[in-house]
Formats: C-alpha cells, sequence, structure tokens
C-alpha cells in the first residue's frame, strides 16, 4: 500500500473514525520482524496524553499488539475477549510471567511460571510463589472455611470419628487461619521477602481451582 492509497483509503477513515469515538491517542502500526514499527498517529485532544512519533520501532513484547501476535493469535482485528481467548487456547498460546507482584494489605506475593487456558477456557499452570505475611491473606479470602468444607476435610472427619465419635468434628473446629498459616510454612522453603519473613511454595492452578501447597484458596472464572 502507498501512501497515497493510505492518506485517501478506508483505513485512515476507520483510524479517524475511532479517535473521534474515544478520543484518545490512536496509533497505527505494522509488524516488522520483531517490532512493531508505528506508521500513523492520531493525536489525542487532551492536554495529557501519550507521546511517540512516526518511525518509532517498539518490541513486539512491549506492545499491546505485540503480545497475541506473539502468543498465536492470527487475527487481531477488535473482538469479544471470549473469541480472543477462544482462539489464544486453539492456537496453543501460553503466557509466561518472569515475574509478578502483588499485594493486598500486609500481604505481599511474587512468583513466576506458566499459565495457559484448557478447553474449558479455564486457568492451566503453576507458579513459584514467595508471600510475606500469609495469614491475613487466608483470613481475607475465607481459607478456613473452604478447607472445612472440603472433601478432603471430610474424608479425615470420617477416619476420625471411626477412631473415637466426635473427634473429627473437634478437628474441623481447630482449622483456623493461624493453623493454616503455620501448616504451609512448615510445608514451604523459608526466606525473606522485601525485608519481611516469607515461604516460597508452589501455586498450583488446575482447570480454574487455585491451590497454594495443599490448600485450595480460590476458583478462577472460565474465560470463554
Amino acid at each position: 500500500m502507498t501512501a497515497a492509497n493510505y492518506e485517501s483509503g478506508p483505513i485512515q477513515e476507520a483510524v479517524r473514525r475511532i479517535g473521534r469515538k474515544v478520543g484518545e491517542t490512536i496509533l497505527l502500526g505494522t509488524a516488522t520482524d520483531i517490532y512493531v514499527e508505528i506508521v500513523d498517529i492520531l493525536r489525542a485532544k487532551q492536554p495529557l496524553q501519550y507521546y511517540t512519533k512516526v518511525g518509532t520501532r517498539v518490541l513486539l513484547v512491549h506492545s499491546g499488539v505485540g503480545w497475541p501476535l506473539l502468543s498465536g493469535v492470527a487475527d487481531v482485528a477488535p473482538k469479544p475477549w471470549p473469541v480472543l481467548f477462544r482462539q489464544w487456547q486453539a492456537r496453543g498460546g501460553s503466557l509466561q510471567i518472569s515475574k509478578a507482584r502483588v499485594q493486598q494489605g500486609e500481604t505481599i506475593a511474587v512468583g513466576s511460571g506458566s499459565l495457559s487456558l484448557n478447553a474449558n477456557g479455564r486457568l492451566q499452570g503453576q507458579l513459584r510463589v514467595t508471600v510475606a505475611a500469609i495469614e491475613p491473606f487466608l483470613a481475607a479470602i475465607g481459607a478456613q472455611q473452604m478447607v472445612q468444607a472440603s472433601p478432603n476435610m471430610d474424608k479425615l472427619v470420617g477416619a476420625l470419628d471411626r477412631l473415637a465419635p466426635g473427634l473429627g468434628n473437634v478437628a474441623r473446629n481447630q482449622t483456623t487461619s493461624s493453623n493454616l498459616s503455620l501448616g504451609i510454612n512448615l510445608l514451604g522453603e523459608q526466606t525473606t521477602l522485601e525485608g519481611k519473613r516469607a515461604v516460597t511454595l508452589p501455586l498450583r492452578i488446575d482447570d480454574g481451582s487455585m491451590f497454594l501447597g495443599p490448600i485450595k484458596i480460590g476458583t478462577a472464572p472460565a474465560l470463554f
């Protein structure tokens, strides 16, 4: 496509329509080897805006368009997220996480690993995570109630009741966030994180169910 064809053609008109609708800076780029090269810019009208210039080359891994290109999504035309996630999964896409950091209150966690989607649209994978101040987090997500209601706890209660009637419920009622935190710290690798005592252990995700060590901590919804 020549510059003259672009300037009088449907692509530039589509860019202008999008710009009028969203009011933000619109960048048009083309994939060049491992880069996205900016070939046209429609500036936003707000005083505070993203700034770059025509001819700038950005690594695909640093570009919003580059990620789906690298992950196996052949068509990056606008689509609903569930459709894009389904295409990504069908092409065997995966997300490699070199380092992620999250903080909730006192709890800090960092991790790395790999995530993908299964045929049901649910997360699969495993991260190696290091968590500081894990007890407040376990209390916040209701880990005590989840463990008490889990099938594994029911099996343990039944076995203890066979040894001594009522012993199972005593064990169930002794399941607290403090005890769970102690158990996780015993199972994991002791370390420090940002000057705080921490524990490193696997975060396993199986069909959307998330397990921190042996403890289920939640379920991620299906993405398609």
